[in-house]
């Protein structure tokens, strides 16, 4: 209800727009000047298109400044008792007088000026606590991206060192595999074809060992760096998501 009250209070009820040069009628209501005498050159009567209240006087123009801050009128309501207190009916958004006009808002939601004012101040409040809220999230939700997407940087640059390095252990295990073929056509095809048997397999076996380890001892040295890595990375974007889901929660 007390949004309503501020729709009415800045909107044109004839053109459902901000008001432009707003003017305001006996009963409190308030429309564009425009649209009001559009409205009246269409109708025998002045009447007000809000209640259909008579006008009894011309109409007032409204500051802007009043406008654009709407507060619950304290003004003189009704010269016939000025000291009745108005009521302010939340349908129409408008103070009346309780002794002439009570019967016209018999089924309309009523109150006093007074908690009409407090419901006003509360629904400000409340907005503005949600906003604060919102923005602090979006702050959070912010910030949380940014490690993420730094983090995200930093890594891709690793993968690409990791896979530079992966290829250089394909080459080089490419090189010992053909070492290590060249070293087995030697021994077929050279001087060494004239020792024993038993001295040919204990000189490959050698070799072979030899070469074995070496690839071995590399390979268990890039992939402890590997797995380093990628325990880092693990570790990384768990915390930037610890550290910001607590707060994210809350907010939402």
């Amino acid at each position: 209800m007390a949004e309503a009250l501020f729709e009415n209070f800045l909107t044109c009820p004839i053109c459902l727009e901000p008001l432009k040069e707003p003017v305001s009628l006996s009963c409190h209501h308030s429309f564009c000047q425009t649209c009001l005498n559009k409205t009246w050159n269409t109708r025998p009567n002045k009447t007000c298109p809000m209640c259909r209240r008579r006008s009894s006087q011309e109409t007032v123009e409204v500051k802007e400044e009043k406008v654009k801050e709407p507060k619950v009128k304290q003004a003189q309501v009704c010269s016939s008792h000025p000291g009745v207190p108005p009521l302010f009916c939340l349908v129409e958004a408008r103070a009346f007088c309780p002794v002439c006009e009570f019967f016209l808002h018999s089924q309309h939601m009523v109150v006093s000026e007074d908690e009409a004012k407090k419901r006003l101040k509360e629904q400000v409040q409340t907005q503005i606590q949600a906003l604060k809220y919102q923005k602090q999230s979006y702050e959070e939700l912010e910030k949380t991206y940014e490690q993420v997407e730094r983090h995200h940087e930093e890594q891709t640059v690793e993968c690409m060192s990791l896979g530079l390095e992966l290829q250089k252990v394909r080459k080089e295990i490419t090189t010992l595999t053909n070492n290590i073929q060249d070293l087995q056509n030697s021994i077929v095809t050279q001087s060494l074809l004239s020792a024993p048997t038993q001295t040919l397999q204990s000189i490959y076996l050698v070799i072979c060992i030899t070469k074995s380890k070496s690839v071995t001892k590399h390979l268990n040295s890039t992939h402890n760096h590997i797995s380093n890595r990628a325990a880092k990375l693990v570790i990384g974007l768990t915390g930037i998501y610890t550290s910001n889901s607590a707060p994210s929660a809350r907010c939402s």
